[in-house]
């Protein structure tokens, strides 16, 4: 019997133009310090005794709330609202308590992709999105629902097969609203929190040691979501910092302007959210149905909201001197992906991602038993595994030159239903477009 294995190469598309593009991840960025653990306001009333206790968390949730206000540049402070002031003991009671004002939110949320984990392309006919599609890093959501679902925006989804949870309690608000530092998700739980008692060795989904919540501090700290908040599952996707994009990781929460020239502190300083708009708990920009060419722009009049591409802030003839150089620049913007030449690498700013993972050779063992090699040393000196008797061979990269393809915003994906050849390599996630193709789709001809 002939054994099919797969070895899983890094192939993924930017989000750009109907051309030409960088085959890699985008918008990498610099090293963050390691996660740190939710500070209580227990914690700092240990020394104090008991007695403080209630004072100490009522002091620090009022000091959490002014600091949100001001990243929010929000009217209200949540830490004087007495609905928050209690013992909760769960996320779904924190919900059920934002739900009294926000009465809507939950709906909204529930009818998004991260809640659904569904999509359904209209240009492939395709049903994708997380519960749906093969992941080349992470296999599928299917048997590993606990782990995988403990970056669901919501609580307790034990079984893939009976889809998201149908109580709007089991909304998680506090992962995308509480303040960093506040709030954390176990990594093993299907989106739970931390709390008393833990069992050893618990850890967070950013791989810190997990250390109890306090959830009524959390709740009265809540703003608009920053980097840190999107960061907690998207830049620890796959199991660890940058492993499974190359273009998000904890570099992001602060970087400087030559990892990242829109987040940088010393630069714009935007959160994702910022290109990333929303409308109702939906944000624009698909992964699933990739906008490769904006010939809109900025649109007109006001900003728009259906997109997140460079063009729609940018405009579709971004280079504005009065220049030969800029004239020719802007004739190459509707072929040529504007990360094309703007990142011309990713995985910068310190935190390597894997480039390479080979499932195939799994299952090796020393003396019996399972073992591990960390054979990369990242550039902050960390050393990373390079094999594990449970995952395989891994092979690690920094500053990552792309691969470069043509791309019209679509992928074919391998879906778990689908038939393979076991004697080929199996094509994961299958980019589609092509030069001549581009040239039909915007009237240019080889002549």
């Amino acid at each position: 019997m002939r054994k099919a294995s797969i070895c899983l190469s890094r192939l993924m598309a930017l989000a750009a133009g109907f051309a030409m593009i960088a085959v890699g991840p985008v918008w990498a960025e610099t090293p963050d310090p390691k996660p740190q653990a939710p500070v209580t306001g227990q914690a700092l009333a240990a020394e104090q005794g008991p007695a403080a206790d209630k004072a100490a968390t009522a002091e620090t949730a009022a000091a959490v709330g002014a600091k949100a206000r001001t990243r929010a540049g929000g009217t209200a402070d949540h830490s004087k609202f007495k609905i928050l002031q209690q013992d909760f003991k769960s996320g779904p009671e924190v919900t059920a308590a934002c739900l009294t004002c926000h009465t809507e939110a939950s709906k909204q949320v529930m009818s998004s992709i991260h809640w659904t984990w569904r999509f359904d392309n209209p240009k492939t006919g395709q049903t994708l999105g997380k519960s749906e599609v093969l992941n080349s890093f992470c296999g599928n959501v299917a048997a590993n629902e606990p782990r995988c679902t403990s970056c669901h925006a919501g609580y307790g989804w034990e079984k893939l097969s009976d889809g998201p949870p149908k109580q709007e309690t089991a909304v998680d608000c506090l992962a995308c609203h509480a303040m960093p530092g506040t709030y954390a998700k176990l990594d093993n739980k299907a989106g739970h929190p931390p709390l008393a008692p833990l069992p050893p060795k618990a850890m967070t989904i950013t791989g810190a040691n997990a250390t109890p919540v306090d959830l009524s501090k959390a709740a009265m700290s809540v703003a608009m979501p920053g980097r840190e908040n999107c960061g907690q599952c998207h830049f620890y996707g796959g199991g660890g910092d940058n492993v499974k994009h190359g273009d998000l990781s904890s570099a992001l929460v602060a970087p400087d302007r030559s990892v990242d020239v829109h987040m940088a502190k010393d630069g714009l300083n935007f959160t994702c959210s910022d290109c990333h708009l929303s409308k109702a708990h939906n944000w624009h920009g698909s992964r699933y149905d990739v906008t490769a060419a904006d010939t809109i722009g900025t649109g007109k009049p006001g900003e728009r909201r259906d997109v997140a591409t460079c063009q729609s802030c940018h405009g579709t003839r971004p280079h504005k001197d009065a220049t030969l150089e800029a004239l020719k620049l802007n004739d190459h913007t509707d072929r040529v992906a504007c990360q094309t030449c703007h990142i011309p690498s990713f995985a910068k700013g310190g935190v390597a991602t894997k480039t390479n993972w080979d499932w195939s050779t799994a299952g090796k063992l020393k003396d019996g038993k399972p073992f591990h090699e960390d054979g990369f040393v990242q550039s902050d000196g960390k050393h990373l595994h390079t094999y594990l008797s449970t995952k395989g061979d891994f092979t690690w990269g920094e500053n990552v030159t792309p691969q470069y393809a043509w791309f019209d915003g679509q992928v074919r994906y391998t879906k778990s239903g689908d038939q393979i050849d076991p004697t080929k390599p199996v094509e994961i996630n299958r980019l589609s477009g092509g030069p001549m193709i581009q040239m039909r789709a915007s009237g240019h001809s080889k002549s």
